[in-house]
């Protein structure tokens, strides 16, 4: 497509220009040039007339008018006509005597008529008697003999257009030359001034697309040049504010990105401008939400109620605490503050915080304190009545008294087990239970631990077996917490074992770690219960445990004693056909 560049434009002005002042000048020209072509043509026909009218008056009175008009016409180059002082045309060079009798008096003539009043006469008109139009002059003269009248002399007017036509003819072939060369010299002109421009606007066009290295120059001190170096300047403060702008982009990008909390901010169209990368995590936002509504990308009616509010001013900002599909259940704190410009509220940002995790804790807390709540009520309840049935006068019944005795001795010893147990436990999350971490003997460890359920194991024929010991394993870590580890898990696999059943313990050291398997043939674990079997005080069968002395602290310092030693450890069970505990432990 073809562009209208400003040489163009400035090319056509300049024609423009040129073009009316050439066609004034020719117009003034021609009319100068032709009039005085005309001029020049009178003079010469006067002059003409003068020495026509000399010719009459020197020559032989008796001669012939007519052959004397065709004399002097044929020396002259014009209509010679002569005319008696009556009016009646004695001689002429266009008719032959015959001719002459027809012709009309010319007396009235107005070249006769002005010559009568003065020496010249002058008329441009079409004559009858030839069918053209002639340029004629008119003066008197006095022959020999005293006789005279008008000698007049005749030039047709297509020699004056012949004239003229060559001056125009002149006039426009030079006017052409001059055009051309005119037109070449604008366009010339044209591309000299706009050849600045051009590399300004070329400039211009490389800074739209963000190259701002090259620069525009121009010599010279007009106002092009300082367009120019203002360009420049121009160009380098834009490249500056550019790079200051993206800068700052990048650091509030670098800071919505390293934050946990999700942020969405809200435009004041009530589209989304900006969402961070930890909000998508939470919500599960896999699509680009930038530009699409809340409510499309966020499945909860409450977020675009709180948009809306405060966008409304109805609401200077808030907090709610909001839960989430996403797809599992997660609860969220969302802060809600408008965005202002000018006291105008032009967008909204929100912060979500994760509280999924603090009210988990917070239940589990709850749980805790109704849980140890519970288990120290029951023992001291217990204790609290048997003594005070003892002091009621149980004492005196010997027979009674040893076993309320015995009564309080187990709740007692029971409700030190779980004070114990919480000391434990405490010790081991906070730290400060953990000892220095040296190389174990696994065999030793489990040695102490086979010793130790050996008598609750035999009271119930349960066959506890080790095997992959052939070769004595190290384990870095705490020689006691591994005791208290293993001793745990194979004393719940006896004790919620059926009668005569076993427990297995299977060891496969590899390059780095060792894999010990505890599996037995007890009661197993239902799989709704799995997730929480390591929860402090959670247990499976309640009453059963409590039977059974359980405090459900057992798998929690488990749980505790492998993580600090830097391992691992799942469950795998399946109802009335027994557990397996799999624990991964670092090799020394």
């Amino acid at each position: 497509m073809f562009r209208f560049r400003i040489h163009h434009k400035v090319t056509a002005v300049f024609i423009l220009i040129i073009s009316c002042l050439l066609l004034g000048v020719f117009l003034s020209l021609q009319k100068s040039l032709q009039t005085q072509a005309y001029q020049t043509i009178r003079t010469n026909m006067r002059q003409k007339l003068s020495l026509a009218r000399t010719l009459l008056e020197h020559s032989d009175p008796a001669a012939d008018p007519d052959q004397m008009a065709d004399q002097i016409a044929a020396d002259l180059a014009v209509r010679v006509t002569i005319i008696d002082d009556q009016g009646l045309v004695r001689g002429d060079s266009d008719f032959d005597p015959a001719g002459l009798a027809r012709l009309e008096n010319h007396f009235y003539r107005p070249e006769v008529q002005q010559a009568l009043k003065g020496s010249f006469g002058e008329s441009r008109r079409f004559s009858t008697s030839t069918q053209k139009d002639f340029l004629y002059t008119a003066t008197g003269y006095t022959g020999g003999s005293g006789s005279g009248g008008f000698v007049r002399l005749a030039l047709p007017l297509d020699e004056v257009a012949a004239v003229a036509r060559r001056v125009n003819h002149i006039l426009v072939v030079s006017f052409f030359f001059a055009f051309g060369l005119s037109v070449a010299a604008s366009y010339a002109a044209s591309l000299l001034i706009s050849r600045p421009i051009e590399e300004i606007a070329q400039g211009a066009r490389r800074v739209a697309v963000g190259n701002f290295n090259n620069r525009v120059f121009v010599a010279g001190q007009d106002e092009i040049a300082d367009l120019a170096r203002t360009f420049n300047e121009m160009a380098q403060q834009i490249h500056q504010h550019l790079s200051n702008v993206e800068m700052g982009k990048l650091q509030l990008e670098a800071v919505f990105s390293s934050m946990r909390e999700g942020v969405l901010v809200v435009d004041e169209q009530g589209k989304i401008f900006l969402m961070n990368h930890a909000l998508r995590i939470l919500l599960n936002i896999s699509e680009d939400p930038i530009g699409r509504r809340p409510l499309e990308v966020i499945r909860n009616a409450d977020i675009a109620e709180m948009i809306a509010r405060t966008q409304s001013g109805q609401d200077q900002g808030g907090s709610r605490e909001l839960e989430f599909f996403v797809p599992d259940s997660r609860m969220m704190q969302v802060h809600s503050a408008p965005i202002r410009q000018d006291g105008k509220v032009t967008g909204v940002v929100m912060v979500f915080h994760d509280i999924t995790e603090l009210r988990r804790l917070e239940n589990i807390r709850k749980e805790f304190v109704a849980n140890v709540s519970h288990e120290l009520r029951t023992p001291v309840a217990s204790i609290k009545g048997y003594a005070e049935t003892l002091i009621d006068g149980a004492l005196q019944d010997q027979e009674n008294a040893e076993d309320f005795v015995r009564i309080i001795l187990s709740d007692a010893q029971r409700l030190a087990k779980l004070i114990e147990d919480l000391l434990d436990l405490s010790s081991i999350e906070s730290g400060k239970m953990m000892r220095e971490m040296t190389a174990c003997s696994l065999k030793s460890v489990f040695d102490r631990v086979l010793e130790g359920v050996y008598v609750q194991s035999h009271a119930r024929d349960i066959a506890v077996t080790v095997s992959g010991l052939d070769q004595d394993v190290m384990i870095q870590g705490d020689d006691l917490g591994l005791f208290r580890l293993f001793l745990n898990l194979i004393e719940n696999a006896v004790k919620y074992n059926k009668d005569g059943g076993f427990v297995r313990v299977e060891v496969a050291p590899s390059d780095a770690m060792v894999e010990i398997k505890i599996s037995d043939s007890g009661i197993g674990i239902p799989s709704e219960d799995l997730p929480r079997i390591f929860e402090r005080f959670y247990r499976v069968d309640k009453a059963h445990s409590r039977q059974r002395g359980g405090t459900g602290l057992g798998l929690s310092i488990v749980k505790h004693i492998v993580q600090s030693h830097g391992g691992t450890i799942f469950v795998e069970s399946i109802a009335d056909r027994g557990s397996v505990f799999t624990v991964h432990l670092p090799r020394a």
